[in-house]
C-alpha cells in the first residue's frame, strides 16, 4: 500500500503518528520508572465504525443500482465491480482496525518496563498507519469512480435513467464523506491519550490534523473524578474521567476530560497510585 501517511506528515507539521513513541523515549532518558498509558475504550471504536459501515452500505447500493438499471460495459460491469471491491475493502479495513484496536488497548495497566511500552506502541502505530493508508486509498478510488461516472454520463450515456445516475453520484459523495469522517475520528481516537508518570500527567489531544500537548504537574491537580454516562456505559465498562486543576492564582482553573475511558473507576485508582 502506498504510504499516504508520509504525505500527510510532510504537509501538516501538527500531525505526528509517533508522538507517543517520542514521549516515551524522552521519559526513558529521564529514568522514569512507572507508566500508565490511557486511551479510549474500544466501544468508541465500535461506535465510529458504524459511520464507515454506512458508507459501505451506500457503495453496495450503488453496485445494485448499476447492475439493475443500466446497460453497457462501463455501467453494468466496470462500475458495479468497482463499488463491490471498495465495499469489500471498507468492510475489511473497518473490522480489522476495530479488532486490532480492541486487542492492543484492552486494559489499562501500570507498566514498569518502558521498553515493553515502546514495543507495544510500535505495533499499535504500525496497525493504525496500515488502516490510515487503506482509508486514504479508498477515498481516492471513490473520487476516480465519481469522475468516471460524470464523464460517462455526460459524453457517452444516451438513456433515460438520469435520476438513477444522480442517485449514484449522491451515494458516491455521501460514501466518501462517511469514509473521511471515520478516518478523522479514528485519528482522534488513536492519537488522543494520557500518559501518567510519577508526579505528572501528559495529555495529548489530537483533533483531526491539529494536536496539542499538555503536561500537568501533580501538585496542580485538585481532584480526579470518574463517572459512567448511562446504564449502557456501566454494562460495557466505559465512562468519563475528569481532572480538576487549580493553580496558585485563584482564577486559573480548568478541567481536563477523557470521555469513553475504559473502566474509569479502576483507571482513576491507577492514576492516583502512579501519581
Amino acid at each position: 500500500m502506498f504510504p499516504f501517511h508520509k504525505i500527510y506528515l510532510r504537509l501538516f507539521s501538527s500531525l505526528d503518528f509517533d508522538i507517543e513513541k517520542k514521549l516515551l523515549s524522552d521519559l526513558k532518558s529521564e529514568w522514569v520508572t512507572q507508566f500508565l498509558s490511557i486511551k479510549r475504550s474500544w466501544i468508541y471504536a465500535l461506535k465510529i465504525s458504524s459511520i464507515a459501515l454506512l458508507g459501505a452500505f451506500f457503495l453496495f447500493s450503488n453496485a445494485l443500482i448499476a447492475l439493475n438499471y443500466f446497460d453497457g460495459v462501463f455501467w453494468s460491469i466496470v462500475l458495479p465491480i468497482s463499488y463491490i471491491v471498495l465495499w469489500m475493502v471498507i468492510l475489511y479495513d473497518t473490522f480489522w482496525y476495530l479488532w486490532s484496536y480492541r486487542t492492543t488497548h484492552w486494559e489499562n495497566t501500570i507498566e514498569d518496563d518502558i521498553d515493553t511500552l515502546i514495543k507495544r506502541n510500535y505495533v499499535v502505530n504500525k496497525n493504525f498507519i496500515r488502516f490510515f493508508n487503506i482509508s486514504v486509498f479508498v477515498s481516492l478510488f471513490l473520487i476516480v469512480t465519481l469522475l468516471e461516472t460524470l464523464v460517462f454520463s455526460i459524453f457517452f450515456y444516451d438513456g433515460d435513467n438520469i435520476s438513477f445516475i444522480l442517485l449514484e453520484i449522491f451515494f458516491n459523495i455521501f460514501a466518501g464523506i462517511c469514509i473521511f469522517k471515520h478516518r478523522r475520528l479514528s485519528m482522534n481516537l488513536e492519537l488522543d491519550f494520557w500518559l501518567v508518570v510519577p508526579w505528572k500527567v501528559y495529555v495529548i489531544d489530537q483533533t483531526w490534523l491539529l494536536s496539542s500537548k499538555q503536561s500537568i504537574v501533580a501538585q496542580n491537580i485538585k481532584t480526579i473524578e470518574w463517572a459512567y454516562r448511562s446504564i449502557f456505559s456501566s454494562l460495557f465498562s466505559y465512562g468519563d474521567i475528569k481532572i480538576f486543576l487549580e493553580w496558585n492564582i485563584p482564577q486559573e482553573k480548568g478541567i481536563v476530560t477523557l470521555d469513553y475511558a475504559k473502566d474509569p473507576r479502576n483507571t482513576v485508582d491507577l492514576i492516583n497510585k502512579v501519581l
